[in-house]
């Protein structure tokens, strides 16, 4: 057994998580590996987990059209050596990692624990790991049996805490099921984080096909603004996970959320409710999301996106 932790990430990564996984492992003598799943042919900024506690990162990229636990189970292999796993293997409790990680687990035959609030390593160094049970009634805590312990944990669980890391040269895997190239690059910059944008333009249901929401992603993208979505989006295939905004998604805090075809459900709400001023723009008058709204707009989403990007 590797001594590691491995900690899974998507392209908006739960440093808190890195963070904590830094922190066990200094206290046990084990090293921290992040390896980040990435849509698209893009590559996410890394420099940030070498500085909140990885020691080696990869980067796999997986085509944007690839969707499914196997196919994604399969991807986050490419991270581990089978004959020599990691002993810990985390990630975010998120949809993507809820749906690959089980078939992970199966791979490795590792015990696995989900939605965990707590991580702890005792005095042999196996993790302990602690989530509600019994309808929230009690905090359990469970230990794995396995050789191989792997975890999901809720995302922002953990605070970001810088450990200093040096960085380092970056591992990129390119999978798409008939081809899988490794190549070593450094990546030096990227793109405004969706976690860290002033102005944010969602789409929900409501833009209703992948090519909608395609030209709106590009209308928005032309004029320098960042694109989010809905958990329900996501799951009709309009746009890829990493967009996704709510409570199993990212949690964003925006100068300006503009809002395009979303209902307003409550689990994302969760995950924008902190901007400092929220448009709504729908055709349903009684959306819940005017209920939330700063600014509210009946109407069609094409007509208001071009006005509204006017003004910006």
């Amino acid at each position: 057994m590797k001594k590691e932790i491995l900690v899974f990430l998507s392209e908006e990564p739960d440093l808190g998580l890195v963070s904590r996984a830094c922190e066990m492992a200094a206290s046990a003598g084990l090293s921290v590996k992040a390896a980040v799943l990435s849509e698209g042919s893009t590559l996410p900024e890394t420099k940030k987990l070498f500085e909140y506690g990885a020691d080696e990162v990869t980067v796999i990229r997986v085509p944007g059209e690839a969707a499914g636990e196997r196919v994604m189970g399969e991807a986050l292999m490419l991270a581990i050596d089978r004959e020599d796993p990691p002993e810990i293997l985390l990630a975010p409790a998120t949809v993507l990692f809820r749906a690959a990680f089980p078939y992970l687990a199966v791979l490795l035959q590792a015990g696995l624990t989900a939605d965990c609030t707590e991580l702890s390593l005792d005095e042999n160094g196996r993790l302990i790991q602690v989530r509600p049970a019994l309808g929230n009634k009690l905090m359990a805590s469970i230990r794995t049996l396995s050789p191989v312990q792997m975890a999901t944990v809720r995302p922002g669980i953990y605070l970001p805490v810088p450990c200093g890391k040096a960085e380092k040269e970056v591992t990129v895997i390119d999978h798409d099921r008939k081809t899988t190239t490794t190549r070593t690059s450094r990546i030096k910059t990227a793109a405004v984080r969706l976690s860290e944008a002033r102005v944010i333009f969602a789409g929900g249901a409501g833009l209703e096909t992948p090519e909608n929401f395609r030209y709106f992603e590009e209308k928005v993208q032309e004029a320098g603004f960042c694109t989010g979505a809905t958990r329900k989006a996501v799951e009709m295939g309009l746009t890829s996970y990493s967009h996704q905004i709510g409570q199993t998604g990212i949690i964003v805090s925006p100068e300006v959320y503009i809002a395009f075809g979303i209902s307003g459900a409550v689990q994302h709400l969760i995950g924008m409710r902190s901007s400092g001023y929220i448009v709504a723009v729908n055709t349903d008058k009684k959306a819940p999301i005017f209920d939330y709204a700063d600014y509210g707009i009946y109407g069609d989403w094409r007509n208001a996106l071009d006005e509204i990007l006017k003004k910006l």
